[in-house]
C-alpha cells in the first residue's frame, strides 16, 4: 500500500502542474495527515473496517481499506472488498433509466402507466399523473415501506403492486420526500422495457464496460467472494459480525447493489467525465447532467438533512440542499456537491463528486454507524477545499451519533418501563388462532400456535409473538440476527362476542380484520 500511496501522489503532482494556484493539490504529508486522523475516527467510532477511493482529474488518486473485514477472522480491508452500498444504489438506476431515454425507448416524463399498466398510486389521479421522473426525484409523496410490508412482498412486481395501498402523505410534486420504493418501481420499469432483470441490464451497460467485475446486485453472491467485508451490528453495546442477509432484496436497484471502493471510484470518474472512462463514452453526457440537476428541493415538514443538522446551514454550512435523480446536491463554501449515502444492517456509506474540482469520494463501512462514512467524508471534502482537518468533523457527528443512540435507548426504557407486570391475555392463546387481513398492504396475516406460542406470518415473513402485557405481544422476526428496532407490537383487539376482532401492528397504517370466526 504505501508504494501504491507514493505512486498515486507522484502521478498526481505530474498531472497537476497547471494548477500550481490549486489549494487541492495534496501532499505527501497532506496524506499522512489524512491517513492518521481516518485511523483515529476508526479508534474513536470503534469501527470495524472502512474501504476509501478518491479520484481526481480522471484517476483513483489514493484508496485503502482500514480495519478489519470481520472481527471474528481480522482479515483486513483492502480496496477491493465488497460491501453492500445500500441506497447510493440509487445513482445505477436513474442512470438505467437514462440510457433507456438515450435509446428512445422511454422519455423521463413517461407516465408510469405507460409501462406498467397495472400500477395504481394510492390515488387514482395520480396513477394517470405520475411521471418516471416523478419516480427519481422522490416527488411522488407515497409513504415508504422500509421495514413495513416490503418484507412480506413475494417479489419485486408483487411489492409494486402493493404501492397502491401505502398512504398519500402529500400531493404528487408538491414537496420533497424521502421513499426507496419508488427506484423500486424505475427498476420494474427496465426490466419489463429490456425484457431482463434490473441487474442483468446494468451489468450490461454499465458494470461490464467499467470493468466493474466485482460489482453485483446479489447479497448471496456477494457474501460468497473471498474478500466480502461482514456486515457489524450493535448487540448489547458490542459491534458484532452477522451474516450478510439482505432482508429488502425486494428493494432492488432502490438498495441491493454490492460494491468496492476500488471499483465504484470508476464509477465516479464516469460522472466527473460526464459519461466517458478511458477514452469511451459509456453513459451520454446529458443523462449525467440530467440525474445531477436539481428536481426537489429538500425542504417542509419530510425534510431531514442529517448532514445540515451536523454542519449547519448558511454561508458557512450547507445550502440549497436538494434531490436530482440517484443524487442529492448542496452548495459548500461556494461548491456545488453531488453526494448519497446508503445504509442497511450492518454497511452504511456515503459517496459524492465536487464537478468544479474534477474531485470524488467513496466511504463505505461494514458496522450500523450512518455518521461515521458521513463523518469522514465531509472532512475529506474539508480537507480537499484547502481547509486541513482543524475542524474536527468526526468528533462532532459521533457526539450527534450518542445523542441520536442515547435518545433512542431513552424511548425503548420508557416503553419497557410502561410495561405492566403479572398480567394475563383476555383468552386463551388458541383463540387469537386464524386469518386476519388490512387492506392489501401486508394483505392476509395468519396467526398459528407453535411449540413456543403464537406466530404471525405473512408472505415470505414471520414474527413470533411474546406476550407483552394484557393482549399486547411483542412480535420478534425470524431473522439470522436480532435488532431491537425490527421488533413490532402486536394490540389485539376484543369483539362484542369476546373473541379477538383485529389487532394494529406498529409500522404497519391499517388494522387487520379477523376474516374467521369461533364457533
Amino acid at each position: 500500500m504505501i508504494g501504491r500511496f507514493i505512486l498515486f501522489i507522484v502521478v498526481w503532482t505530474f498531472s497537476t502542474n497547471t494548477y500550481a494556484e490549486d489549494r487541492s493539490v495534496k501532499s505527501a504529508a497532506d496524506y499522512k495527515a489524512l491517513d492518521a486522523y481516518i485511523e483515529k475516527a476508526l479508534d474513536d467510532w470503534d469501527q470495524p473496517g472502512l474501504g476509501i477511493a478518491l479520484v481526481h482529474q480522471g484517476d483513483i488518486t489514493y484508496q485503502r481499506g482500514y480495519g478489519v473485514k470481520d472481527r471474528r477472522s481480522n482479515a483486513p480491508v483492502t480496496e477491493d472488498t465488497l460491501f453492500g452500498i445500500a441506497s447510493v444504489s440509487k445513482s445505477f438506476a436513474a442512470v438505467t433509466i437514462g440510457m433507456l431515454v438515450a435509446d428512445g425507448k422511454l422519455d423521463w416524463d413517461d407516465p408510469v402507466i405507460k409501462h406498467l399498466p397495472d400500477f395504481r398510486m394510492p390515488l387514482q389521479q395520480d396513477t394517470l399523473n405520475v411521471t418516471i421522473r416523478d419516480l427519481l426525484s422522490m416527488r411522488t409523496g407515497i409513504a415508504s415501506a422500509e421495514y413495513g410490508h416490503r418484507r412480506a412482498s413475494l417479489n419485486r412486481s408483487d411489492h409494486v403492486r402493493r404501492v397502491r395501498y401505502h398512504p398519500q402523505l402529500h400531493k404528487l410534486r408538491n414537496q420533497y420526500m424521502y421513499t426507496t420504493d419508488t427506484y423500486t418501481i424505475a427498476g420494474e420499469i427496465v426490466a419489463k422495457v429490456t425484457g431482463m432483470p434490473w441487474e442483468e441490464y446494468a451489468k450490461k451497460v454499465l458494470w461490464d464496460p467499467l470493468g466493474m467485475n466485482a460489482t453485483n446486485g446479489d447479497h448471496k453472491k456477494a457474501r460468497r467472494s473471498k474478500n466480502a467485508a461482514s456486515p457489524h451490528i450493535h448487540q448489547k453495546g458490542v459491534k458484532t459480525p452477522v451474516k450478510w442477509v439482505y432482508e429488502d432484496y425486494n428493494a432492488l436497484p432502490a438498495g441491493g447493489v454490492n460494491s468496492t471502493p476500488h471499483e465504484y471510484a470508476r464509477w465516479l470518474i464516469l460522472h466527473l467525465n460526464k459519461g466517458k472512462y478511458r477514452n469511451t463514452q459509456i453513459v451520454p453526457a446529458e443523462i449525467i447532467k440530467e440525474i445531477t440537476t436539481p428536481h426537489s428541493p429538500m425542504r417542509g415538514q419530510f425534510s431531514k438533512d442529517v448532514l445540515a443538522l451536523v454542519v449547519g446551514d448558511g454561508p458557512d454550512g450547507i445550502t440549497n440542499s436538494a434531490y436530482a435523480m440517484g443524487w442529492m446536491t448542496y452548495d459548500y463554501k461556494g461548491y456545488n456537491i453531488i453526494r448519497h449515502g446508503g445504509g442497511i444492517d450492518g454497511f452504511k456509506s456515503m459517496v459524492g463528486f465536487i464537478p468544479e474540482l474534477d474531485f470524488g469520494i467513496v466511504v463505505f463501512g461494514n458496522a450500523d454507524e450512518y455518521y461515521m462514512p458521513m463523518s469522514i467524508f465531509h472532512s475529506i471534502v474539508d480537507w480537499h477545499l484547502g481547509n486541513g482537518l482543524a475542524r474536527d468533523w468526526s468528533s462532532a457527528f459521533l457526539k450527534k451519533a450518542k445523542d441520536v443512540r442515547q435518545d433512542k435507548e431513552a424511548r425503548t426504557a420508557a416503553v419497557y418501563a410502561a410495561r405492566q407486570t403479572n398480567t394475563q391475555p383476555s383468552l386463551p392463546l388458541k383463540n387469537y388462532v386464524g386469518a386476519y387481513q388490512d387492506n392489501g398492504a401486508y394483505g392476509n396475516m395468519n396467526v398459528t400456535l407453535g411449540a413456543s406460542g403464537l406466530e404471525l406470518s405473512s408472505g415470505r415473513m414471520r414474527w413470533y409473538l411474546n406476550h407483552w402485557h394484557h393482549d399486547v405481544f411483542k412480535a420478534t422476526p425470524d431473522w439470522p440476527y436480532q435488532m431491537e428496532n425490527k421488533d413490532q407490537f402486536i394490540v389485539f383487539s376484543i369483539n362484542e362476542r369476546g373473541q379477538p376482532g383485529r389487532f394494529t401492528m406498529t409500522g404497519a397504517w391499517t388494522s387487520f380484520e379477523r376474516q374467521d370466526s369461533l364457533n
